[in-house]
């Protein structure tokens, strides 16, 4: 009886041990995935010192002397909050989910195709930006993006 209490025994301590283990690995995961948002980061495609600032609420407000700064660090700080959701969105635009999700998103993937709305927000797109000028500011957005995914890679 003794000898099956002490295995009771070292079997609970061990299943504890191991619920431990996985919920302190679950948390570090899933820390890592938040965005910094205090310290200095230093990122690769900036031509002068951006700060960013957030408020109570996590609110980003960026102040930057060139337009090309600002931009840029608006795609990071959109990327910092937003890049599940971008990439999610993407993917539904593009009827690609089940690259993500597998097999059970083919339907709406093969319906969001027969709608087109890729295809339409590319002729939009390209419409509405009003100029070359413009053009640049939009696109600047976009190394911001990539910027934070290469730091998380």
């Amino acid at each position: 009886m003794r000898t099956l209490r002490k295995i009771v025994k070292v079997i609970l301590i061990v299943v504890v041990a191991l619920v431990v283990i996985v919920a302190a690995a679950g948390v570090v995961l899933v820390r890592r995935t938040f965005p910094q948002v205090k310290g200095d980061i230093h990122v690769a495609g900036l031509d002068n010192q951006v700060e960013i600032y957030r408020d109570e609420w996590g609110i980003p407000t960026i102040y930057a002397h060139t337009a090309h700064d600002l931009f840029f660090a608006q795609g990071y700080v959109h990327a910092q909050d937003r890049l599940w959701q971008m990439e999610f969105n993407r993917r539904i635009g593009s009827g690609t989910l089940s690259a993500a999700l597998g097999e059970a998103t083919l339907d709406t993937d093969r319906f969001l195709r027969v709608i087109g709305l890729r295809r339409a927000a590319e002729k939009v797109g390209f419409a509405i930006v009003p100029g070359p000028a413009e053009d640049e500011l939009v696109l600047l957005h976009r190394p911001g993006e990539a910027a934070l995914a290469l730091s998380l890679a």
